[in-house]
Parts: structure tokens; sequence; C-alpha cells
């Protein structure tokens, strides 16, 4: 953003819900603030808010920004163990409880992995990933003893 030639008084941060009609004062506009990296508490986590500022320069105040849009949301909870239901000799059955606090933001995906502990450097690798919760997998072509 421009500061037409002058010294950036005041950066003017306003808030709202994304489908409301007024504006909330964040900061910049009572006393001045030259903070461009703000937090806001007491969201609603999975509300959807809009947010736009401005600045002032001693010849007065810019237009608004364009506005962006974000919704108060975290990463989701941990999902539960999966539950053993039962094995052959080459393949295990897992069943999943995929109830879990989504963080205010609808899951998108899903991964199964797997540890391979007989690797030379143990790791656990991507078995599958689901676009919705899944139930019940079942692990075929297992190496015996895996």
């Amino acid at each position: 953003m421009s500061n037409g030639g002058s010294n950036i008084l005041t950066y003017h941060l306003q808030f709202a819900e994304s489908f409301a009609s007024g504006w909330t004062d964040v900061e910049g506009l009572e006393s001045p603030s030259l903070r461009t990296i703000r937090t806001l508490s007491n969201l609603v986590k999975g509300q959807s808010y809009k947010f736009r500022y401005r600045v002032m320069n001693s010849i007065g105040w810019s237009d608004y920004s364009l506005e962006t849009t974000a919704v108060a949301a975290q990463a989701p909870g941990k999902l539960r163990v999966p539950i053993y239901d039962s094995s052959s000799p080459t393949s295990i059955i897992l069943d999943f409880d995929s109830t879990v606090d989504n963080g205010g933001d609808p899951i998108t995906s899903y991964q199964l992995e797997m540890l391979d502990e007989q690797a030379v450097t143990p790791a656990f690798a991507l078995i599958q990933t689901y676009v919705s919760a899944p139930t019940t997998q079942t692990l075929t072509d297992l190496s015996h003893g895996i």
C-alpha cells in the first residue's frame, strides 16, 4: 500500500461476521497503532469473519482495503485408535470411529498410515487417503510378520 509520500501514522483494522452489515473497530481509530499483526480473541469457533483496514498519513485516511474472510478454526482433535477387527496371515481388518472435534471447519480428508518397524529406519507410510470418514479398512498383501 502506498503511503502517498507521507509516513503512515496509524492502521485502522475492522472486522465483522461474514454476513453482517456493520463493522467493529479493532484498533487504530481511537488511538494510533502501527501494528501489522493482530490476534483477535473471543471469536466463535466455526464462524466466518471478514476483515478490512485502511491507513492514515498526515493528509488523511486511505480508502478501505478489499475485504478478506477467514474462519475461526483450528486443527481437528485427535482421532481414536483404530480398532482391531480380525486378521489372516496376509491381511488385517480395522474399524474406525471417526467422531472428532472438527476444529470449527469441515474435515476434508483422512489418512491412514502404518508403521513399518522392520525397516532400517522405522517410519510411517501412507496406506490410504479418504475424502469422507472411513468406517472399515482391510489391509492386504502384507508381508508375514508386519
